[in-house]
């Protein structure tokens, strides 16, 4: 299913439910399998940006309650929100990179810069109720900058990313890896499915430049959980087999870490953007977030709350966002409520609809 919208929607303010629907005629009700539900979303545009790498720390405001990254920091200067205008006195080298106006920018240098491991980044991809997902989606943007020194060993690692079942705030351990992956300064990606790890097998990680990663997770209690990686549209499935962990059989996912390393080198480091974290669940219908639906006619068929009043919203690009309201708009009501675009049918626009 196409996501068609992404963390830099200028617009977006990142309820704490999110549906995304991909679909000619979309219904929104209770029993929608198709929903994408999102629980987790960051693009760091709501952020302060720090005025230079060595300023302090400049961790990301909150955007979603109830399922909100954490931080736990070796050294606070090494994660931070920085713009165009930051100040690089530190690594990652070279210039400043953004999507958007600001991104997350993380230091995998050694001593004097970082001393100690490590900086840890954790996602609680909670559905309501605490529970946690048997189906989970995660999208991210990374940029990834090797060290100055010229030596890119197999084991000079930028970034490691995991998801567990269980674990405490702060955990940065186990129990039950759902998976493991680790990004290295010379490329490669590499996978930990029984306790050591291996070279991912033809996929690429390009350095410097934007790259969208996608890791897609299943787990049901009983069998190895399965999952895929996708770097830049290309899916990789580790030949059928994915690359979830073989030592346990976990019946849910909890939580996402990121972990960056340090000692990769003078000038090594890394910049993230557009967190989302997705589930393929269904929901009730909307009441305080925002409804997205791809269409290439004109009318749409919806159920809302009824008593609840929304409006039509519409863009031709929603990674820009400036969405144009139409002059629809309806109370929701029991059953199906047929939306209009007056001002005619056209191919691009991407629809939305948000509670009055």
């Amino acid at each position: 299913m196409k996501r068609e919208m992404t963390a830099s929607s200028s617009n977006a303010r990142f309820k704490p439910w999110i549906v995304l629907l991909s679909a000619m005629a979309a219904v929104l009700t209770a029993s929608q399998s198709q929903a994408l539900v999102v629980i987790y979303a960051q693009d760091f545009e709501e952020s302060p940006a720090a005025d230079e790498f060595a300023s302090g720390d400049f961790d990301p405001v909150p955007v979603v309650d109830g399922s909100e990254g954490m931080f736990f920091e070796s050294t606070p200067i090494a994660v931070q929100v920085v713009d165009t205008t930051t100040i690089v006195n530190g690594s990652p080298s070279g210039a400043v990179q953004v999507v958007g106006n600001n991104s997350l920018k993380y230091s995998a240098a050694g001593a004097p810069e970082v001393t100690a491991c490590c900086q840890h980044y954790q996602i609680f991809p909670l559905q309501q109720g605490g529970l946690g997902s048997t189906e989970s989606i995660l999208t991210f943007s990374i940029y990834g900058v090797p060290s100055t020194d010229g030596i890119a060993g197999p084991d000079n690692r930028l970034v490691e990313m995991w998801a567990n079942e269980g674990g405490a705030l702060g955990n940065t351990g186990g129990p039950d890896f759902i998976f493991e992956f680790r990004f290295d300064e010379d490329g490669t990606v590499k996978y930990d499915s029984a306790g050591g790890w291996d070279t991912a097998a033809g996929v690429v990680f390009p350095l410097n430049q934007w790259n969208t990663i996608v890791v897609s997770s299943r787990v049901d209690g009983a069998s190895q959980p399965f999952v895929t990686l996708s770097v830049n549209g290309t899916v990789y499935d580790n030949g059928g087999t994915g690359y979830g962990d073989s030592i346990a059989t976990p019946a849910a996912i909890d939580r996402y870490q990121f972990s960056v390393q340090f000692n990769a080198g003078p000038g090594a480091g890394l910049y993230y953007d557009d967190f989302f974290i997705e589930d393929p669940l269904a929901i009730p219908p909307p009441t305080n977030a925002y409804s997205v639906v791809q269409a290439d006619i004109v009318s749409l068929t919806l159920d809302g709350l009824a008593g609840q009043d929304y409006k039509v919203e519409f863009t031709t690009d929603p990674a820009v966002g400036n969405w144009t309201a139409t002059e629809f708009t309806f109370e929701g009501k029991a059953g199906a409520t047929s939306v209009f675009d007056s001002s005619g049918g056209d191919n691009a626009r991407v629809y939305r609809i948000a509670v009055q």
